[in-house]
């Protein structure tokens, strides 16, 4: 990978794209867009700076040949007072490991919730809270306490929802009811203050669901999708997999068992590498780690279809 440093000295917005003099000559840069979402507000600025690396990937933009950005570390612009940051990956690491690492007690969350049948087209059909997981644990990461419940719904759960989960009337007939739940919930929060993090957008989509459909007054609380902190944190161009994740972060093989206090643990497990991650504890390539996953996963497929 190769690294310049230099003074924009052409910038094409449509193409992404931005020139820079090097050796006496006008050289040409594209930028992915997850990079180009950090590097297009530097340029309400006059003379900006920056620091970035390369790859040889050229793409042909407005006839010139244009070099891939693989990352940038710093972006500078020049004022009456001298050069001004605009942004500094190492500063921006620094501030992000101290905010993990200032979390005194976490949450992690997991629900399932109803699907419609199969076959079935139900446009008004709205999602029901059927089971929590929720792993709690203090500052030093130790497991203080766990929580785990079935909750009823207020129609039926439909056969695709207990295939899916693998669960049967049995496994519903001790689930509490939805105000039990939110007593449950509210006094975990009240006792831990913690915050929460959950695996993906859809548990608090279905929270909120939950608490109109019921007539709940909302809980106030802090949510963070680590999945997509994840994802911003290694510029990656896709989130992964909660057991992918596992397998990537804590190289732990299983298949995700849907079933929430599961999930919440492994949740837990990858936000506990994350955060050894982070302080420099161990180290991972975690685009190769993929690249190797997926390399894998297409060798399982192409050994399937052979059979």
């Amino acid at each position: 990978m190769n690294s310049a440093y230099g003074l924009v000295h052409d910038y094409y917005p449509r193409e992404r794209m931005i020139s820079i003099k090097l050796e006496n000559k006008l050289s040409f840069f594209y930028f992915p867009r997850h990079l180009y979402k950090i590097f297009y507000k530097s340029m309400t600025y006059k003379s900006v700076y920056i620091f970035f690396s390369y790859s040889d990937d050229i793409k042909i933009l407005k006839g010139a040949e244009a070099k891939l950005v693989t990352d940038i570390e710093k972006i500078e612009y020049q004022s009456k007072k001298g050069l001004i940051t605009v942004f500094n990956k190492q500063e921006k690491l620094l501030t992000h490991r101290e905010e993990i690492n200032s979390y005194e007690y976490k949450m992690f969350l997991d629900f399932e919730f109803t699907m419609p049948e199969y076959g079935e087209k139900q446009p008004d059909f709205i999602s029901e809270l059927l089971q929590i997981g929720v792993v709690i644990s203090d500052k030093d990461d130790v497991i203080v306490n766990e929580y785990s419940n079935y909750i009823k719904t207020l129609n039926p759960v439909s056969l695709r929802t207990k295939r899916f989960l693998r669960i049967d009337d049995k496994d519903l007939e001790d689930a509490i009811s939805a105000e039990d739940f939110y007593n449950d919930y509210l006094r975990l929060i009240n006792i831990y203050n913690p915050v929460i993090f959950v695996w993906g957008g859809n548990d608090t989509k279905v929270l909120s669901a939950f608490y109109k459909l019921h007539k709940f007054k909302k809980i106030s609380a802090e949510y963070i999708d680590l999945v997509s902190l994840i994802r911003k944190h290694y510029e990656l161009k896709s989130d992964i997999g909660l057991f992918n994740a596992l397998k990537v972060f804590n190289d732990i093989e299983a298949t995700q068992a849907h079933h929430a206090l599961t999930d919440a643990a492994a949740t837990k497990e990858i936000f506990d590498s994350y955060k050894k991650l982070l302080n420099g504890d161990h180290d991972i390539d975690l685009k190769e780690k993929l690249k190797e996953l997926k390399s894998k996963e297409e060798e399982i497929l192409e050994e399937i279809e052979e059979q």
